[in-house]
């Protein structure tokens, strides 16, 4: 069964950046093919996946707010906590170390200012009931 994505917080460890994010899309993870194709194989190539994955970016969109915490763009990797738990998701969250890669805020007349901000993940993501 689906649910809805309302109640996610995005938590980053050191830097206490709170975002007040609108859309999160927290992983992309990609694991090489490794080709095992040889002389001898006949018929289609052959492969084996690879031990190691990369768990790409996490991309967020939201409200933008200069006045309260900044965006960590000069920071090292820290901790991120994506904690679905809020969205009725049961106890769900995915947890890892990342940092911002890039970051836009985008301020029009009449409207609320809004942010974009991309996140490499540096290591292992670890999904888990919380």
């Amino acid at each position: 069964m689906a649910d809805i994505g309302t109640g996610t917080v995005v938590t980053f460890g050191t830097s206490s950046w709170s975002p007040q994010s609108v859309e999160v899309d927290p992983v992309s993870f990609s694991r090489p093919a490794l080709d095992t194709t040889h002389l001898g194989t006949t018929t289609a190539r052959t492969y084996m996946a690879g031990d190691l994955y990369d768990g790409g970016e996490m991309t967020m969109r939201g409200h933008f707010d200069p006045a309260a915490s900044l965006p960590p763009i000069d920071q090292a990797a820290e901790t991120i906590t994506i904690d679905f738990s809020g969205a009725g998701a049961g106890t769900f969250e995915y947890s890892g170390t990342g940092f911002m890669t890039a970051f836009d805020a985008t301020a029009v007349e009449e409207n609320v200012m809004s942010f974009t901000a991309t996140i490499k993940w540096t290591g292992a993501i670890t999904p888990a009931a919380n």
